[in-house]
């Protein structure tokens, strides 16, 4: 799933940071710990050096803990989603791509 993100992706996940974190070059935030407006500092420094922000979200992560609402403001596109994995393109004005 991962494996169609640009290399200068800054992944935001829980569940699969560690995968991320052994198998991939990106940049993995945990976002369980960020506040909204923490979030969006972060995006905002990474659209300015120009590195696109996606997030790798078990279901539970989505529904149950409600990580879009509670930590990941802004408009997201889901891009992918094998069995319980999803992945998303934050796509809020200004995002890089």
């Amino acid at each position: 799933m991962v494996s169609h993100l640009p290399k200068n992706a800054v992944v935001f996940s829980v569940q699969t940071s560690g995968c991320l974190l052994y198998y991939t070059n990106f940049t993995v935030v945990r976002w369980e710990t960020l506040s909204p407006a923490e979030f969006e500092r972060i995006a905002a420094a990474c659209s300015a050096a120009g590195l696109p922000v996606f997030a790798s979200l078990h279901r539970l992560e989505v529904e149950e803990h409600r990580a879009f609402q509670k930590h990941l403001p802004g408009h997201w596109t889901q891009l992918a989603l094998v069995r319980d994995m999803s992945i998303w393109r934050y796509d809020s004005p200004g995002a890089a791509r």
